[in-house]
């Protein structure tokens, strides 16, 4: 098997290690079992597929605490899941586990931010199917990743998500979440129960065909421009992934007495997107709309126009694109977003 370093390859490699070019058939993978289930068809893999390596994307990852002591080596688990119900479900995920002596379970998930057309997937006869990871669905992988049940299944290492692909309609968070599950109870079997073919259709007809409900956060994908500091903007720009920028938007015809008051203030959270570094430059964010829904933030639609305000200062504008829902992120990452935010200062 082809073991994947994340800390050493993740500059060349992304969520979508089936790159341009791949294909999804058994062809390519003599170890792809192909399962009819009750709710859909499946095809699962003990390898990654010796596709091309796309090289961009981001990483995602948190640790959780763990007694457990797994067998050594690594292991690698793909899905492909579809079910062409009334309300179809399409997800592809991969993943490796590799046990290490840490008293910890780290869980990567690699997004992409580009995509490649994914020939012979499962729904391509009545589906665009894409490869790659978008962030929208990546904290749901990432919630299942890093929670205590995988940490006891697996046992202390790294489990890194690092292939994927998804349709354009029937992808979700919900579906995502499950196939996760699904990944890593396949890791989690021994080397006799992976040879049957009845107890991987067990796990899919357990955790693939159970949707359930994935809290989501309301969002807008807008493109922003940095004021520079003789416009009165910041004096040093932030540089690098925008994952934990924290201002505050104010629309374009506020009330300049709620903007005095602060009631005009929207906060948000960057949850995607890179600074740029250079003021002028405008680049694309995805900004979850944290406080919802105790705070109106019906205002962001495709087309409205902000200011972004760190404490009382301008110090940049931008415009709605569009609006999207993130997976709800971890309970503790949220606590420490929305904890003494009031006068949105904290910033990178």
């Amino acid at each position: 098997m082809m073991e994947i370093d994340v800390d050493r390859d993740k500059q060349t490699i992304s969520s979508a290690l089936l790159g341009s070019g791949s294909t999804l058939s058994r062809s390519q993978e003599d170890e792809m079992i192909e399962l009819e289930l009750p709710h859909g068809k499946a095809r699962v893999w003990f390898d990654p597929l010796d596709v091309q390596i796309a090289v961009e994307g981001s990483v995602m990852e948190r640790t959780v605490a763990c007694r457990a002591v797994g067998p050594p080596g690594a292991r690698y688990a793909g899905i492909e899941y579809f079910c062409p119900a009334d309300k179809q479900e399409y997800a592809v995920l991969g993943a490796q586990f590799r046990a290490t002596d840490e008293s910890y379970l780290r869980a990567v998930v690699l997004t992409s931010e580009s995509s490649s057309l994914l020939p012979g997937a499962l729904a391509s006869r009545c589906e665009v199917v894409r490869t790659g990871l978008p962030l929208e669905y990546a904290d749901s992988v990432l919630e299942v990743a890093a929670d205590n049940e995988t940490a006891e299944l697996l046992g202390c290492g790294v489990l890194s998500f690092v292939q994927a692909a998804h349709a354009e309609a029937s992808s979700s968070c919900s579906v995502f979440q499950r196939i996760a599950r699904s990944v890593v109870r396949v890791l989690a079997l021994g080397e006799t129960q992976r040879q049957d073919d009845s107890a991987i259709r067990d796990i899919l007809t357990e955790h693939a065909g159970r949707r359930t409900m994935v809290r989501t956060i309301p969002a807008v994908v807008a493109d922003i421009t940095f004021l520079s500091a003789a416009e009165a903007g910041r004096a040093s720009l932030p540089t690098g992934e925008a994952r934990n920028y924290r201002p505050h938007l104010v629309l374009h015809g506020c009330d300049p007495a709620e903007i005095k008051s602060g009631a005009g203030y929207l906060g948000v959270w960057f949850r995607a997107g890179r600074f740029p570094g250079f003021p002028g430059v405008s680049a694309r964010y995805t900004l979850a709309c944290m406080y919802h829904p105790m705070v109106d933030y019906s205002g962001l639609k495709a087309g409205a126009a902000f200011w972004v305000y760190e404490g009382g200062t301008m110090v940049a504008n931008g415009i709605v694109v569009e609006r999207t829902e993130l997976a709800l992120p971890h309970q503790s990452e949220l606590e420490a977003a929305t904890s003494g935010l009031d006068d949105g200062r904290r910033n990178p």
